[in-house]
């Protein structure tokens, strides 16, 4: 194979279609300095596929479009073509001459040709490979590599010969390994990593799903006391309400029996109480008649001892104010410590009134009724007695006291006065407070709304941070899991192409030369392939191919049969074993006959063989030849059917691999599912589809995580945001609340101190008012004291006869509440005392004060009343009949006193019996009220079982009978079935769905240890395929490096005319045997051996161009060009530069860029690039050969 011509088109300075043809084995192209004749090299080079523009000297691979001159437009595209001659097949096509181009446009796109046909560039390379022409290799040599040889440091210089070796693919592959390598380890780590968070999980997991279990054993046990205690209990609760009607029987005969007692007491009393009533009023009517005589005696003639006895009442009254003034000033501090105590028994006490009164309200508002009209009555009498007498005596103490009356009433109006302005200002603090509670209840409500909605979406954004969470971690295995897969798709589908090219499950001699003739391009030419290599089969029907051809699917064709006869003997030779050749031009096509033809018309027939499968028109005989004659049919039975109706005139194969000869023998039984052979390619681009699918899905997966997280990141981010709000709504909230609950106690005190004023305000206003009236009562006193005198016996004769029926009806309505209105009463004392108490003690000293003003008043008004008694006693004059008649009536009274008392004796002992028999009845009233509350209970107890079991179980009693075990210990159940709930809070929250993740993360556990150890398989297996790497990259270069080393030796003598000349390897700084540098030693004749830094540039250049020229030898190629390699040498070492090419011209094609005139010389061929118009370049040939042969024949 040679270099026929180049062809460019718009390629730089090449605007206009240019043919450059290489007839000879040495050409040289010259030119001035930018005329473009290197970019004759860039455009080779840009055709065998470079893609860095930095190595065709631009800034981007436009720039090899022809950018246009002055006179010029610019081009849109550029495109170059390569013609190689191809007679002895170097390259793996059937076509004799190959042309491989490319073409460019200004979008950027960029295509390659083989032959017209567009290809891919990975389709170049392959074609190329092998053969020793790439842009990697040696195929382009320029004045870099010269420099790059003398220049280089050691270590860089390495890449030189390594790429001479061929070891550079191998770093490709090892650095795809060691990638593929650090892929797998990750993944190995995610798994890793993925198992200790299981790990992690896994413990604290099977905790919680032992507390499970635990907490569903003792819920089962609980289930099983509760449910057998109910039936115990409903079966047996018939005994116990009997028991308990038995015992209310008996209470309720006690307590019948006691409340006869007890209404036979109540009957005794009621009648020595209207006994004490009758007493009652016949003393009244002896005081009113004595009261009567001692006025009209004291009015006419005055009683003195009436006089001294009321003297001495009020200087009895007088003595027991001034005590009770001193009394009160001590009792304030003793009140004071007990207002506390006051305060809680009022509300205890209060709550008991409550609960009283509310069972006897109605008779005890009938029975105040009565009360009051009889007091009504009876105080009518007295007050007009006592009216008569208190006016006499108001009178006498309005005259005597008028000067301090004036005085107080001046105080009391001053006092008024200052408390309604303080009452004013207490009122607007009020409002102001009620306005400051209801702005922050307004904000407290807004900010519990916000707080709400806050809430919601903190707990909306804590969900879908958790959803996202977990979405994430089941991405993240899927994806170890998908990597895994990824992986062992990559590596069938690398094992299928590599058993394909092995010509793996065919036979040892078939799989021996054919890849033999990989490398052997006779046997390439020769050899046209394998039967099963140029014959493809339908999907679905490998095996009824491959059973229709049997052994002829490893028969190799040739082109004719002398190249079978070499190849038997290229067989012999090498003792690899026997093949069935097929030579295209004597294998004779066969074909079914015409009589048979009809058969292709049968039901489940699909047709002859040859037309069902697919091959290339140039092996029609071959494939006729083996299949012309099978028909394929779809199961035995239509193979059967078809042979016979046919007479076994051609063969048959059917869809599961059965078959009938024409001899009629019948071959079939259980075959092989795949298609053998012929399945490879269909496992080839299945495994292909299935890995791209794989790493597409692999790549949505990395899209979707990274979603993923940036979503879990806005959450995150947006939940903090609402957790920071929402503590700053609760603290904001927790402010307002102080606030409201201090405004709300201000307003209650504030509430209370108002009304507190008010009422003393009020009172204030009636005591001036009673001044005022005091003051203004002298003429009416005297004028009611004569009306009294006449009204006071009329009402006495009315009011008799009307206080009698009240009295009976009080007597009844008593005899239903007397006990209650006892109990009442005294709560309410006990009430009004604590009212009393606490009032009393917060008013302190105004209330005293005002006690003390009164109580001084009072003791002035009644110093006045003794003497004014004191000088009426000394004026009064009592007749005799009046003295008689008074101690007649004071005797009487005396008498009925004394019975009174007997009666009262009498009565308290009655009261005693009747209080004790009401007690009685009370006792057997809660006994029967227990019993019927133990009735209810037993009841209730069984309704409460019932639905307890029915709400926890969903139990009837029906359904509950299928639990019920026999041999249930009742009396245990209760302690039972606390200890069970006791054990059961003991565990505390149980997560019941533990059990179910312990067993799910278990098996997650599982999962990832066999996909930890497939990836750790394949990370061993990498390994392993790093080290063979490594291996045969060491064996490469070193072999290479040896040969390279005796060229380089012979190359530098024969450049230099002697001397000697050696490659070295230094140590590796990193240990490894791959990074070694190289180094050089020359000894030009006549000189010492020294690196090669320490020579000249000339003596530099020549032995970097002799070690190109061993390179160069290692292995012939097809063509090289060398583009002013030789410009930096002197004119001599230049003749012998071109003379060496020259000499290795005879193997390998030369193509050299110069402008040397001893390379020019010894061309073949000499084109010279010219720029005839500015910025275009052309080409002109001189065949320098044919001159000289002219200017001999002259």
């Amino acid at each position: 194979m040679n270099l026929k011509k180049v062809v460019l088109y718009g390629f730089k300075s090449f605007a206009d279609k240019t043919t450059i043809p290489f007839e000879y084995n040495m050409t040289a192209i010259v030119g001035p300095n930018g005329s473009g004749k290197s970019n004759v090299a860039d455009a080779i080079r840009w055709v065998l596929g470079e893609k860095s523009a930095k190595q065709l000297r631009g800034k981007n691979m436009q720039d090899v479009i022809f950018m246009g001159t002055a006179a010029r437009k610019s081009l849109s595209f550029c495109e170059v073509e390569l013609y190689f001659d191809n007679t002895n097949h170097i390259f793996p096509i059937e076509f004799d001459e190959v042309v491989i181009s490319r073409r460019l446009d200004r979008s950027g796109n960029s295509e390659y040709f083989i032959n017209k046909e567009k290809m891919r560039l990975k389709d170049i390379t392959n074609l190329l490979h092998d053969t020793g022409v790439g842009t990697e290799g040696y195929t382009l040599i320029g004045q870099d590599k010269v420099k790059d040889i003398m220049s280089s440091k050691p270590e860089d210089r390495r890449i030189i010969f390594e790429d001479a070796a061929g070891v550079s693919k191998f770093k490709a592959q090892k650095a795809e390994t060691v990638r593929k390598l650090e892929r797998s380890s990750d993944n190995l780590s995610r798994c890793n990593d993925l198992i200790n968070e299981i790990e992690n999980r896994l413990g604290p997991l099977k905790k919680q799903a032992e507390d499970a279990m635990k907490h569903r054993e003792l819920t089962t046990e609980l289930k099983y006391n509760e449910v057998n205690y109910y039936i115990y209990r409903f079966e047996n609760n018939k005994s116990l309400v009997d028991g308990i009607k038995d015992k209310l029987a008996a209470i309720i005969l006690d307590l019948n029996n006691a409340e006869q007692s007890a209404q036979k007491a109540q009957d005794d009393y009621d009648m020595l109480t209207a006994s004490i009533g009758t007493l009652d009023d016949k003393l009244a009517d002896c005081n009113q008649r004595l009261t009567s005589l001692k006025v009209s005696a004291e009015r006419a003639s005055g009683t003195e001892q009436l006089h001294e006895q009321r003297i001495l009442h009020y200087t009895d009254e007088l003595k027991r104010l001034s005590d009770e003034k001193a009394s009160l000033e001590k009792s304030m501090g003793e009140k004071a410590e007990a207002l506390a105590a006051s305060l809680a028994e009022k509300e205890q006490k209060t709550a008991e009134l409550s609960r009283v009164s509310e069972t006897l309200e109605e008779d005890t508002l009938k029975l105040q009724q009565i009360l009051a009209k009889i007091s009504a009555d009876e105080t009518s009498i007295e007050d007009s007695n006592r009216r008569m007498v208190s006016a006499a005596e108001e009178l006498a103490a309005i005259k005597g006291n008028m000067s301090a009356l004036v005085k107080e009433k001046e105080l009391n109006e001053k006092l008024l006065e200052s408390k309604n302005q303080n009452l004013l200002v207490k009122k607007n603090a009020l409002d102001a407070e009620y306005t400051d509670l209801a702005i922050n209840e307004a904000n407290l409500k807004k900010t519990m709304d916000k707080g709400k909605a806050l809430a919601d979406e903190y707990n909306e954004n804590v969900g879908e941070y958790n959803d996202k969470k977990h979405s994430l971690e089941t991405l993240a295995e899927d994806l170890v899991k998908l990597s895994s897969r990824i992986s062992s798709l990559e590596t069938k589908h690398t094992l299928l192409v590599k058993m394909k090219e092995d010509y793996d499950g065919f036979g040892l001699a078939v799989k021996r030369l054919m890849q033999d003739a990989k490398s052997d391009l006779d046997l390439q030419r020769r050899v046209c392939g394998v039967v099963a290599e140029i014959i493809k089969a339908p999907v679905g029907m490998e095996l009824a191919v491959e059973t229709a051809l049997g052994n002829a699917v490893q028969n190799v064709v040739t082109k004719n049969e002398e190249d079978a006869k070499h190849v038997i003997s290229y067989l012999q030779n090498k003792r690899y074993g026997q093949i069935t050749f097929l030579p295209m031009t004597s294998f004779k096509p066969r074909t079914l006959e015409p009589e048979f033809r009809s058969a292709l018309s049968e039901r489940g027939c699909y047709g002859i063989a040859s037309d069902i499968v697919k091959y290339d028109s140039k092996f029609d005989g071959i494939v006729k030849g083996l299949l012309g004659k099978t028909v394929v049919v779809d199961n035995m039975d239509t193979a059967v059917r078809m042979a016979k109706n046919y007479r076994y005139g051609f063969k048959i194969v059917t869809m599961d691999g059965n078959q009938i000869a024409t001899s009629g023998a019948i071959r079939g039984g259980s075959a092989k599912s795949e298609g053998g052979i012929f399945s490879k390619e269909k496992e080839i681009a299945e495994a292909k589809v299935s890995w791209d699918k794989a790493k597409k899905q692999y790549e949505q997966l990395i899209v979707m995580r990274a979603d993923y997280e940036r979503a879990m990141h806005k959450a995150d981010d947006e939940t903090a945001r609402l957790k920071s709000e929402m503590e700053e709504l609760k603290i904001a909230g927790g402010v307002l609340k102080e606030k409201i609950a201090k405004s709300k106690q201000n307003i209650d005190f504030m509430e209370e101190e108002v009304h507190l004023m008010a009422s003393e305000i009020e009172t204030l206003k009636k005591g001036v008012k009673e001044t005022a009236d005091k003051l203004g009562s002298v003429d009416k006193l005297e004028a009611e004291i004569s009306s009294q005198k006449i009204m006071s016996g009329d009402l006495a004769e009315k009011s008799k006869a009307q206080t009698d029926l009240n009295k009976k009806e009080r007597d009844e309505l008593n005899s239903k509440v007397i006990s209650l209105r006892v109990r009442i009463a005294e709560l309410k004392t006990e009430i009004e005392n604590a009212e009393a108490d606490s009032f009393r003690l917060k008013r302190e000293k105004d209330v005293l004060n005002e006690q003390i003003l009164d109580d001084k008043a009072k003791m002035l008004s009644l110093e006045s009343e003794v003497n004014a008694e004191r000088l009426r006693a000394k004026t009064a004059v009592m007749s005799r009949e009046d003295r008689e008649q008074i101690e007649t009536l004071s005797q009487y009274i005396t008498e009925l006193t004394d019975q009174k008392r007997n009666s009262q004796s009498e009565l308290s002992r009655i009261n005693s019996l009747r209080i004790q028999l009401g007690d009685t009845v009370k006792d057997l009233e809660v006994q029967r009220y227990k019993q019927e509350a133990a009735l209810e209970k037993a009841d209730s107890d069984i309704k409460y079982l019932e639905d307890h079991v029915w709400q926890e179980y969903s139990l009837t009693y029906q359904n509950a009978l299928e639990l019920k075990d026999e041999n249930f210990d009742f009396e245990k159940a209760n302690s039972n079935i606390n200890k069970l709930k006791r054990a059961i809070n003991q565990l505390g929250d149980v997560n019941q769905l533990a059990i179910r993740d312990y067993e799910e993360n278990g098996k997650r556990y599982e999962e990832l240890c066999a996909q930890r150890d497939d990836v750790q398989n394949a990370v061993d297996d990498l390994n392993k395929i790093l080290k063979d790497l490594t291996d045969e990259m060491t064996t490469r270069f070193n072999d290479a490096f040896v040969k390279i080393n005796e060229n380089f030796k012979v190359t530098f003598k024969e450049l230099f005319g002697g001397g000697n000349a050696e490659l070295l390897l230094l140590d590796s700084t990193t240990g490894d045997p791959l990074d070694a540098g190289v180094d050089i030693k020359i000894q030009p004749p006549g000189k010492n051996t020294r690196t090669l830094s320490l020579f000249s540039g000339g003596e530099q250049s020549l032995t970097a161009i002799a070690i190109l020229f061993a390179i160069l030898k290692l292995k012939a190629m097809p063509f090289c060009l060398l583009d002013e390699v030789e410009a930096a040498l002197d004119d001599s070492n230049v003749t012998l530069f071109a003379e060496y090419v020259k000499k290795l011209s005879k193997d390998t094609q030369f193509i050299v860029i110069t402008h040397r005139k001893p390379t020019m010389e010894l061309a073949d061929s000499l084109y010279g690039v010219t720029m005839e118009e500015m910025g275009i370049s052309k080409i002109l040939s001189v065949k320098l050969a044919d001159a000289l042969l002219t200017a001999e024949e002259k």
